[in-house]
């Protein structure tokens, strides 16, 4: 399981065609709304992983990234209980309370970081005629900094120093 990936598990199910009590999701991804030139952008990085050798129910789908929109990212979702809106049977799946590891932190191999961040930068206008290959190399050159809530990044006015691209969290 990557850094930024979180399970829900189906607690209960009557006559759902794909799916059976104890499977297991993995959600990932985040769901941002930016002003970019006095337009609104809606940008959505969901990766839904399904248990091994089960059809993606797309009804399902559609529920886990509402979740997704309305907490906006991951790390946000608290431990929820929800009901597949959709088709003929009915599952119930749980968030758990399960630590999770905080996004990009140490755990998960480097390269899966590394296309997560080249993932989030591709829907940038800056970057979205680069090639993912040299969207890559771009993410090799970064350093990910995680700073306190309340932390003094830049001041406006300052000369500046470095390049930063906010990939949660908010400025003030």
């Amino acid at each position: 399981m990557s850094s930024t990936e979180i399970a829900f598990k189906v607690v209960d199910e009557t006559n759902c065609p794909y799916y059976k009590a104890d499977d297991e999701f993995k959600l990932s991804g985040n769901a941002l709304s930016l002003e970019l030139d006095r337009e609104n952008t809606f940008i959505s990085t969901a990766i839904v992983r399904f248990p091994n050798h089960r059809t993606a129910c797309r009804i399902l789908i559609g529920d886990f990234i509402s979740v997704l929109i309305q907490y906006k990212n991951i790390d946000k979702i608290p431990p929820v209980e929800m009901e597949c809106s959709g088709c003929s049977g009915r599952i119930r799946v749980r968030l758990g309370n399960e630590k999770r590891p905080a996004p990009f932190a140490v755990t998960g191999c480097a390269s899966e970081r590394m296309d997560l961040i080249a993932s989030l930068l591709s829907n940038f206008s800056i970057f979205e005629s680069v090639d993912e290959f040299n969207l890559r190399t771009i993410v090799s050159l970064l350093k990910i900094r995680k700073y306190p809530k309340g932390s003094i990044v830049l001041r406006k006015g300052a000369p500046a120093q470095n390049f930063y691209i906010l990939l949660s969290g908010g400025l003030g």
